[in-house]
């Protein structure tokens, strides 16, 4: 399988010489580095101290010199952590490090990180009482167990996590779908009440986790992460200016919770001062969700894509993701207020199961209703208005909405469109299914435009080979200047998430 996807850079860090113990050391990171809009930035350069954590040579009475090294990063968070100043780097040895709760608000950004080399395991993160300007590097965060592995709340801001390596364990090939529900821990919980915001994950490889996400703050983003073999929903989110970018989500597997699985999933979660509300400013962007990449998945199962079932959902554009699946929700979304959902690529994988609904008939899921939605509303929204829906390529397309809702135009179909006000089901071979002199039509040789695409193998490949109907058929107004791989479009710019190159 090749399927290729934007990347983000990675912090640079620059050698230093031999320095005496805790003298200032100059640190230079990439000017590349991205944060979530309108939050603190580390500096390209810093002066800071250097301070030693390895629990093989440590003592607990050390002072975090290279000569006398701290011993775990739980004592040192317990005893130090008030003592750090912006620009410190703390450098983490290989060895058991224990789960740590950072409560420090610093004044500048102070850094923990993998010592050169090494491979520092963490128990866990508790990150809270207004944490503030905290960066995580090169970690090894594991522990098989029910909960998330690291939780931001309480009002912290300004944290980073980059690089890291996040799973309950190395290795669950054996584990049944009890084991997937009891022993697979989440990775990030972002929860806003208090004031949590500004908080940046990038660059993370995140495998063999159960509801491995949950983005329930404002000013974030998070962006070029690997989810790979995950239980439950892939990504929850909820929240304002909330960025969710350029990330692969492979091999959802089936569990013992019960749940129905959502590649992403937009909600108000439950729980004390939880309060509903419209949800403004959210990007969904150059995502890649392929429900099973692995052809020896032990336990497959069924996926929706990416969706928001709940409340109302302004300003949001859905752009440049590229969807493989095999159950309905390719990418659905209602009580949409000024909003795009352009350029995106959904496929079906042709996977056929049976699913059944607690005291319902089993359902067939036969892989032949893979679909781009847009509804009404959500269970506690209003109407949807003003959403451009364009350039899209999909298995089928439905719309749910109430008349001038919505602008439909250079969108195409392999296997249906569907309006329903009232409803009116319309195959590809009637071209008046689809909204009428907008240049919607339905083309079932667009799969063959695709560089690969044989849902028998699982070989999905949604480049644009030469001559796809797919080249130059959009319409350029308000679609991304980018394709998912930040290749610049140019006009007329080309239907689907990646825009042809060349052979």
């Amino acid at each position: 399988m090749v399927v290729a996807c934007a990347s983000f850079a990675a912090l640079a860090i620059a050698a230093a010489a031999p320095t005496p113990p805790h003298s200032l050391t100059v640190v230079t990171r990439s000017p590349e580095l991205v944060v979530a809009s309108g939050c603190d930035r580390p500096p390209t350069e810093t002066r800071g101290r250097i301070f030693h954590i390895d629990p093989a040579r440590g003592s607990e009475d050390g002072d975090g010199s290279t000569n006398h090294p701290w011993r775990t990063l739980a004592e040192v968070m317990k005893r130090h952590q008030q003592d750090f100043q912006a620009g410190d780097r703390l450098l983490l040895s290989s060895g058991e490090h224990g789960g740590a709760n950072i409560k420090q608000e610093n004044a500048g950004f102070v850094t923990i990180a993998a010592a050169p080399g090494a491979e520092p395991r963490i128990d866990g993160l508790v990150i809270t009482d207004g944490a503030a300007h905290w960066i995580f590097e090169g970690l090894v965060i594991q522990q098989s167990r029910q909960g998330k592995l690291v939780i931001i709340a309480g009002g912290s801001k300004n944290i980073i996590f980059d690089h890291n390596r996040i799973s309950s364990a190395d290795n669950v090939q054996d584990w049944s779908p009890d084991d997937w529900a009891k022993k697979g821990a989440g990775a990030f919980r972002l929860d806003e009440r208090g004031g949590t915001r500004c908080i940046t994950i990038t660059n993370n490889d995140i495998r063999n986790v159960t509801n491995p996400i949950d983005l329930f703050s404002s000013d974030v983003l998070f962006a070029g992460n690997k989810i790979d073999h995950f239980g439950g929903d892939g990504i929850d989110y909820s929240g304002d200016n909330l960025v969710i970018s350029h990330n692969v989500l492979t091999n959802a597997v089936g569990t013992a919770t019960g749940q129905h699985i959502d590649g992403m999933q937009g909600f108000t979660p439950g729980g004390a001062g939880r309060v509903r509300r419209p949800y403004n400013h959210v990007t969904i962007d150059g995502n890649v969700l392929i429900r099973q990449a692995d052809p020896n998945l032990a336990l497959p199962v069924d996926m929706q894509g990416i969706s928001a079932f709940d409340d109302d959902w302004n300003d949001l554009t859905v752009t440049n993701n590229i969807v493989v699946t095999n159950t309905y929700s390719g990418i659905n979304f209602a009580s949409v207020h000024h909003g795009l959902i352009a350029n995106n690529t959904v496929v079906s994988d042709e996977h056929r199961s049976i699913h059944v609904q607690p005291g319902g008939k089993p359902v067939i899921m036969t892989g032949e209703l893979v679909y781009i939605a847009v509804g009404n509303t959500t269970h506690q929204g209003s109407p949807s208005n003003d959403v451009v829906l364009r350039n899209n390529i999909s298995q089928s397309i439905m719309i749910s909405t109430q008349p001038g809702a919505i602008e439909a135009d250079h969108n195409t179909v392999y296997h249906l469109w569907a309006l329903r006000s009232p409803f009116v089901a319309r195959g590809i071979n009637d071209a008046g299914g689809a909204p009428t002199g907008k240049k919607n039509r339905g083309d079932p040789g667009i799969v063959k435009g695709f560089v690969a695409f044989d849902p028998k193998t699982l070989t999905f490949n949604l480049h644009l080979r030469a001559k796809s109907p797919a080249i130059g058929a959009g319409n350029d107004d308000r679609a991304p200047t980018q394709d998912a791989d930040g290749v610049i479009r140019k006009p007329p710019i080309d239907l689907g998430a990646y825009a042809y190159v060349g052979s």
